[in-house]
């Protein structure tokens, strides 16, 4: 019963609520309070960025959790179908539970095809190598590993775009981003967590993005005609 989906819908809902008990919130804020699923209110900026467009395909690269922390389940619940990615073995089982219409894959994503090592400690599991920012608190497993370019022509056509790229891999996040085969399926809006900030921006910038908003750790980037 740990994830089933009437949980997940109440869980921001319940989260408001304890606001409004710690007196964080009034009952007037919790009127207009909508949902929210994402661990920074990305989902909220995306919500927004994307309230006009028809349902569209995401990749979710770190997906975690199909409903907890997740910056495309609201998208999701929208009509919104895509491609989820994830190293953990038993987040990757819950994805395949709860997200049936999804592409779920067992996966990591690394510069070149092999095996690599993850961390499994819940929201801070990622790759074990030099920018891996968190210390090894939890138990590691070998997980096979592609570069994003590589899974993507397994599932996507060449020109297929993609909607939004979703990048959380605690420290692999620039990885991924280079990984990714950009004139191939071109992408309209990534969200991906600034921990090399300095480098994602100026690899997104290369590529025709400007950053539309910061949500918490999280950069949402827009390609410049959508800004326009």
């Amino acid at each position: 019963m740990k994830n089933f989906p009437g949980k997940a819908v109440l869980r921001p809902w319940v989260l408001a609520a304890r606001r409004v008990r710690r007196r964080e919130w009034s009952l007037v804020d919790l009127a207009y309070a909508r949902p929210s699923y994402s661990q920074f209110g990305e989902d909220f900026v995306l919500a927004t960025l994307l309230a006009d467009s028809p349902p569209g395909r995401y990749v979710d690269v770190g997906a975690f959790d199909p409903h907890h922390y997740s910056n495309t389940y609201l998208l999701h619940r929208r009509g919104w179908r895509g491609i989820n990615i994830e190293p953990v073995p038993a987040h990757h089982a819950e994805l395949a539970r709860h997200r049936t219409k999804d592409v779920n894959l067992h996966l990591a994503i690394d510069a070149v095809p092999g095996q690599v090592q993850i961390n499994v400690s819940g929201t801070f599991s990622g790759i074990v190598n030099d920018a891996y920012p968190w210390g090894l608190t939890g138990t590691t497993v070998a997980v096979q590993a592609q570069p994003l370019s590589t899974i993507l022509a397994e599932h996507l056509a060449p020109g297929e775009a993609i909607d939004l790229l979703s990048v959380d891999c605690e420290g692999a996040d620039l990885v991924v981003l280079q990984s990714h085969d950009w004139d191939r399926n071109p992408t309209r809006i990534v969200v991906v967590e600034l921990h090399e900030a300095h480098h994602i921006t100026e690899l997104l910038q290369g590529k025709g993005y400007v950053l539309h908003a910061r949500a918490g750790l999280s950069g949402v980037f827009v390609r410049e005609d959508e800004e326009r």
